[in-house]
C-alpha cells in the first residue's frame, strides 16, 4: 500500500499552504520503509511541533514506534534524498521523538470496524504476532495471542539489552495493543509440554475459521570465545525456553 501523502494522487493530501499538494513519486525513504511508514508525513508534523499527530501517523502503520524508534535498522535512511547535499535525516530518532514526546493523554486511539463475529489466533507475541493481532483487531475481528514464554513481547522483550530498549517501552505499546480487547495467553505451548496447550483452529469454537503464526526474523547466534565452548545468545540473555521450546 503506498503512502498517502506521496502517492495516492487521486485525494491528494494538503494539511498546510506550504505542504506540495501532489508528488507523482514515492520518495526514496517511504519505498525502504518495510513497515510503510509514511515519513514524509510525519516529518512535517515533528517540524510543526505536532508530535500527538506524529505518533497517531506512524501507529497507522507500526504499532511499535517507541521499539523501532530504538532497536529498528533503519534502511529507510540509507537512500535519504538530503545525502546528496549533506547527511540523511536521522528518521529512527525522529520516530522515536515523536513516541517520547507525544502527551499520550492527547494522542488518539484508532478506531475499530464493527465486530465480524471471526475469531482469529496468532501464535507468538512478538513484533509480528503482535502487529497482526493490531490490523486484525482494527477489521472487527476477535483475536486471541498465544505465546509460549511468560511474558508477551517476543525478541524486543528478552532478546535486545535494556540499554538498548528498555523493557518498559514494549511493555506500553504491547499495553495500547491489549487495550483494545486483543486477549493474550502466556506460557502456551503446542501440544502438552507446559501446563498449558494452545488449541488448533477447529477446536476454539464457532467462528473461529483462520490462524496465522506470528513468526519474526529473529536469528540466534553463537557467543563465546571458543568455538568449541559457544553458546547461544538468547540462552546467555535469559536462562528458560526460547521461543518455539529450542
Amino acid at each position: 500500500m503506498p503512502p498517502k501523502f506521496s502517492k495516492e494522487l487521486s485525494y491528494p493530501v494538503s494539511f498546510e499552504t506550504r505542504t506540495p499538494r501532489e508528488q507523482p513519486r514515492t520518495s526514496p525513504c517511504e519505498a525502504g520503509c518495510p513497515a510503510g511508514h509514511a515519513i514524509q508525513r510525519t516529518i512535517y508534523f515533528i517540524q510543526n511541533n505536532r508530535f500527538e499527530e506524529a505518533l497517531e501517523n506512524v501507529r497507522a502503520k507500526n504499532p511499535f514506534p517507541g521499539t523501532c524508534g530504538r532497536a529498528c535498522f533503519h534502511p529507510c535512511e540509507a537512500p535519504c534524498n538530503r545525502t546528496f547535499f549533506d547527511q540523511g535525516l536521522a528518521i529512527r530518532a525522529l520516530e522515536r521523538a515523536a513516541f517520547d514526546l507525544a502527551d499520550r493523554e492527547k494522542v488518539r486511539r484508532p478506531k475499530c470496524r464493527p465486530k465480524s463475529g471471526k475469531r482469529v489466533a496468532v501464535v507468538g507475541s512478538g513484533p509480528a504476532g503482535m502487529t497482526a493481532a493490531y490490523f486484525l483487531t482494527l477489521f472487527g475481528h476477535d483475536v486471541t495471542v498465544f505465546e509460549a514464554l511468560p511474558f508477551p513481547g517476543g525478541m524486543p522483550r528478552f532478546g535486545i539489552p535494556d540499554y538498548r530498549l528498555p523493557k518498559d517501552i514494549p511493555d506500553r505499546e504491547i499495553e495500547d495493543i491489549i487495550v483494545m480487547g486483543v486477549k493474550v495467553r502466556t506460557r502456551c505451548l503446542e501440544g502438552e509440554k507446559a501446563g498449558h496447550s494452545w488449541k488448533r483452529p477447529g477446536s476454539l469454537g464457532p467462528g473461529s475459521p483462520a490462524a496465522g503464526q506470528g513468526r519474526g526474523e529473529a536469528h540466534d547466534r553463537k557467543e563465546g570465545p571458543d568455538p568449541r565452548g559457544r553458546g547461544r545468545g538468547l540462552r546467555l540473555r535469559w536462562n528458560g525456553p526460547t521461543p518455539g521450546g529450542r
